[in-house]
């Protein structure tokens, strides 16, 4: 199951970040062009898929109370700014994603890896 898990994460990182991959060498490049495939519903829709693998975890109990409490609290965080996000932008989910937000996002992708 751990493996499973690593392969989703894996998947749902290499559709995060962008890359260009030339032999064995993968080098990320972020641009103007890049950055506007960033969308509100992206960041959301892999956020979403990530921590839905990791509550999956924690319901079988393979996840520490404590780290269950950190994983939760950066959850809630970025669900608060990917909510004021949307606000700002109108609700217009095709809107480009925010610096911190993604932040917020890369931060949660990080706790969850660590397991």
């Amino acid at each position: 199951m751990k493996n499973l898990f690593q392969i989703a994460l894996l998947a749902v990182a290499l559709l995060v970040t962008p890359a260009v991959i030339t032999g064995c060498q993968t080098t990320t490049t972020t641009t103007a062009e890049a950055a506007k495939y960033y969308t509100l519903r992206d960041t959301w829709n892999t956020s979403l898929a990530i921590y839905r693998s990791y509550a999956e975890l924690a319901v079988q109990g393979k996840v520490s109370l404590r780290d269950q409490q950190d994983i939760d609290r950066a959850w809630n965080a970025f669900r608060v700014g990917i909510k004021l996000a949307l606000s700002a932008a109108q609700n217009d989910w095709s809107a480009v994603t925010p610096e911190g937000v993604d932040a917020l996002r890369n931060n949660l992708i990080i706790l969850i890896r660590s397991l």
